[in-house]
This record gives C-alpha cells, sequence and structure tokens, in this order.
C-alpha cells in the first residue's frame, strides 16, 4: 500500500453536464439503430473513449502517477515535466479537456503536473525546488489547498 496522501481533485460540474451530454448523446443515437440495450451501450461507449483518449492525451501524466504510487518519486519527475511542457505548449488540450479527455476535472492538467512535481520534489528531499513548482501552482490557480499546504509545510 502506497504512502501517497489522497488529495480529491475538484469537479468541474459544466464539464460533468458535458459528460452526461455525450452519453445521451450516444443514447439517442443507439436507441435509433440498435436492438441491445442503449444506456449500457452507450456507458460502455463513453467508458472506453474516455480511457482511450486520457491514455493518449495524458499519457506522461498517467505514467508519473503510477510511479508516484509505486514510490519512485524520482523516476515520476520526468514524466510530469513532459506532461507539464506538452500542456503548456497545447493549452487547447487542457483547456477543453472535457472534450480531449472526456475528463470532467476542475483542475487543469499543467496545476496537477506543477503540484506533482512540488510533491516528488519534497519527496526526495528538495525542498526549494518543490517551493518553486508549488508556487507556480499558486500563479495558475491562487486558490489551491493543496499547494498553500504544501508551502505551508515545507516553510
Amino acid at each position: 500500500m502506497s504512502n501517497v496522501p489522497l488529495v480529491v481533485g475538484r469537479i468541474s460540474w459544466l464539464g460533468l453536464t458535458v459528460q452526461f451530454a455525450i452519453i445521451f448523446g450516444l443514447y439517442w443515437l443507439f436507441r435509433q439503430v440498435s436492438i441491445f440495450d442503449p444506456i449500457l451501450l452507450a456507458a460502455i461507449t463513453h467508458a472506453i473513449f474516455a480511457r482511450v483518449l486520457r491514455n493518449l492525451v495524458a499519457k506522461n501524466h498517467r505514467k508519473g502517477m503510477r510511479l508516484v504510487h509505486a514510490g519512485q518519486f524520482e523516476s515520476a519527475i520526468p514524466e510530469f515535466e513532459k506532461s507539464v511542457e506538452k500542456f503548456k505548449k497545447h493549452k487547447w488540450l487542457d483547456q477543453y479537456r472535457v472534450i480531449t479527455m472526456l475528463s470532467s476535472a476542475g483542475t487543469s492538467y499543467l496545476v496537477m503536473g506543477y503540484t506533482n512535481l512540488g510533491f516528488c520534489h519534497s519527496q526526495i528531499g528538495h525542498k526549494e525546488e518543490a517551493k518553486q513548482f508549488y508556487q507556480e501552482v499558486l500563479a495558475l490557480d491562487p486558490g489551491n489547498g493543496s499547494a498553500k499546504a504544501a508551502l505551508n509545510m515545507l516553510n
């Protein structure tokens, strides 16, 4: 079992509404053409698309998270760095994540990447680097409670 703290993310209610609209749209489509249970087919189709899109678009982020959960913080850092660079370069992927990854996350992947970089650096004793990443988080998301708490613990 991992000693990584559980962080409950924010949900974008608008994003969640869009997800339900997509599922409803799939339901309507399958209802028009299918003899099989359309709501089940819509839910399964949505789940498959969400999984595939997240694995493609947020590949480095997800790999970094697997490494963090395995306690391999130093190995996770390059993955989160790649993730941050990708979402800095292609801001639209993150801004429209409700469509590009079928994600209702209220926190951007860029903010999550910086937060995870701060966490990984704090776990391997790089206190100053961790502080810099948490400051980046607060520059992007001034109300981020995780970054504020982490900075308080690091000071």
